[in-house]
């Protein structure tokens, strides 16, 4: 790892457990930025140099305010990274996450707000949800990832902190506040307001998650949950939709710029082998055609749009609940609930997945799936389809257990009949 030294303004390179402390910057690109090439010159010494290309101030600045933290390094990955190296370029990509998870502060540098003088410190400024740095897919793990972030705008001035700032940047994110403020105890936590209890491991807060680390508190959010934080921002690359989410579900994989699309299903292929999470089949098609096959798993983060709400069920299926990929199939087990089928059994069903909306522990996503054949082993084979013009649908179930769920396609009144449904294991075939 690579880090600018916030005095000298010169590269060194640490081996990662022997690392300083260290700041790190989080900003969207400009025009004319320090690159690694700038910073290895000779001419960087020269005070001429440094102020010639529009991102220097950036870059002095940021170390100018790693140094009034009492920080000797800092790593921007402008120039801390050699991108004609392929090689080290997918190493960084891969360690991103985990290197703004263990920098001593994030600066969030917003070049395109400016403070009002009368702003109160940690009170968002009226404009601060338009900043373009929100809609970046690459700031979304430098938000989440740090333990410290402190946000600056375009004069360095500073707004406040994450922690600080947290309700607000809830409301513009969509992300969970949990995961925004963990330094802090939510209002009203009962930790908070009575004996203040960690857990015995020392991690955090039993109620709100105090003190967890991001390691420990992002995986109690559902995968849809989070791919649903990411629908909304952009990247300049295709690829990096998938590349830029790589930290937030713990996975890595080799970079193929120029793959396009592909890499977001290599992602997803990358958390089913770490995960028996249902939720990562929840997403919405943006096609609203009538019972046209759609693909298993989503062709990106907006497709997610409508998961924020998605939790884990806290009722146990005792079910073999692993969705295990092969080369085109993937093969699960879930309860399956007939909407037409003949008396052979083909037709379409709804397939119900092991998560629930929010905190109604009734309401569950499930998929439409349609009979495709045998696929082998005698296991019914099935493509995923849009019913009615969509893909996955709401549907309520029994408080006494998953068998005696009683289907409806949007929670309304039950309008047709549903036959009782049955647990079948399966094979899914992405076409």
């Amino acid at each position: 790892m690579r880090l600018l030294h916030t005095s000298t303004h010169i590269l060194e390179t640490f081996l990662s457990h022997k690392k300083p402390r260290y700041a790190i910057l989080s900003h969207t690109w400009g025009e004319d930025e320090i690159l690694y090439q700038d910073v290895q010159s000779s001419a960087w010494k020269s005070t001429t140099e440094k102020r010639s290309k529009a991102g220097a101030d950036k870059v002095i600045r940021s170390c100018l305010q790693a140094k009034e933290d009492g920080l000797d390094y800092i790593w921007i990955d402008t120039c801390c990274i050699d991108k004609n190296s392929s090689a080290e370029l997918s190493e960084a990509i891969n360690s991103m996450f985990k290197w703004y998870a263990e920098s001593d502060v994030c600066y969030a540098y917003l070049s395109d707000l400016t403070r009002d003088r009368r702003q109160v410190f940690d009170r968002a400024p009226a404009d601060f949800s338009t900043s373009r740095w929100f809609t970046r897919g690459w700031t979304l793990q430098e938000l989440i990832a740090p333990q410290n972030v402190v946000f600056f705008d375009r004069t360095w001035h500073i707004l406040g902190t994450r922690d600080g700032m947290a309700t607000e940047i809830a409301r513009i994110t969509s992300i969970d506040r949990a995961v925004l403020s963990r330094s802090l105890h939510e209002k009203g936590c009962y930790e908070e307001d009575q004996s203040r209890q960690t857990r015995p491991s020392g991690d955090g807060c039993i109620s709100c998650g105090q003190g967890l680390s991001i390691k420990h508190l992002l995986p109690s959010f559902p995968v849809a949950t989070r791919m649903s934080w990411a629908a909304n921002r952009e990247t300049t690359r295709l690829e990096d939709e998938a590349y830029c989410l790589l930290g937030l579900f713990a996975v890595h994989m080799p970079l193929l710029y120029g793959e396009g699309s592909n890499s977001f299903q290599r992602l997803q292929e990358e958390i089913l082998r770490t995960t028996t999470d249902h939720s990562i089949l929840a997403y919405e098609h943006r096609s609203k055609s009538v019972s046209r096959m759609v693909p298993l798993l989503a062709s990106s983060p907006y497709d997610f749009r409508n998961c924020g709400q998605l939790c884990f069920s806290q009722s146990s299926w005792q079910l073999k609940s692993e969705i295990v990929l092969t080369n085109k199939t993937a093969r699960l087990s879930v309860p399956l609930c007939a909407i037409n089928v003949n008396e052979r059994g083909e037709g379409i069903y709804m397939a119900i997945l092991d998560c629930v909306y929010g905190f109604d522990f009734i309401s569950r996503p499930a998929i439409i799936l349609k009979t495709y054949g045998p696929a082998g082993d005698d296991i019914a084979g099935y493509v995923r389809i849009n019913h009615e013009g969509h893909s996955v649908k709401r549907i309520a179930t029994s408080p006494r257990g998953i068998e005696y769920a009683t289907a409806t396609p949007d929670l309304s009144p039950l309008s047709r009949s549903y036959s009782e449904h049955t647990t079948e294991s399966g094979k899914l075939v992405p076409m």
